[in-house]
């Protein structure tokens, strides 16, 4: 079976589902030491998904611009055993739903980088749900907030990894 690259909204539940049925969740957290990141993280980061997606697995990624835009030069010419880099991201009208979601988050866990998610999604939702949807890949949006991730994985699966 091919592997597939979901570039993840923050909250859509990639944490949630690492580990099930060859899933992996790139946590790009981790590429901070002392609270700073190399300029060339990314490269490094996505290398490694590219890495782990040839080998069949399911990577969930990012969606942070560099990440993006680093993976947008595979799309015509990905590696043999990638059957596709897609995005998966909530819908532009779900903002007060999403951003209440990132709160209940961040309440439970008072993770750095929860707040980091949160502060994000308050500030720039909607232009971080455009840039997603208008940015080349094919995206997947659920129609309410209350969805089964693993349904849209196996869909995804389906269409793109046979």
């Amino acid at each position: 079976m091919k592997g597939l690259i979901v570039i993840g909204y923050q909250g859509i539940g990639k944490s949630s589902l690492a580990g099930w049925c060859n899933c992996v969740d790139l946590e790009s957290s981790n590429f901070y030491v002392d609270g700073q990141r190399n300029e060339n993280w990314y490269k490094i980061y996505c290398n490694i998904a590219l890495n782990i997606a040839n080998q069949g697995f399911v990577v969930f990624t990012s969606s942070h611009k560099e990440v993006r835009d680093y993976f947008y030069q595979f799309l015509n010419n990905l590696p043999h055993n990638i059957g596709n880099i897609v995005i998966f991201c909530p819908q532009t009208l779900q903002k007060k739903d999403w951003i209440d979601r990132l709160q209940e988050r961040y309440d439970k866990t008072k993770s750095e980088k929860d707040k980091r998610a949160l502060l994000n999604a308050t500030e720039k939702y909607e232009e971080n749900i455009y840039d997603l949807t208008h940015c080349g890949f094919v995206y997947y949006q659920p129609k309410s907030v209350n969805y089964n991730f693993k349904n849209y994985i196996e869909k995804m699966r389906e269409q793109w990894c046979n």
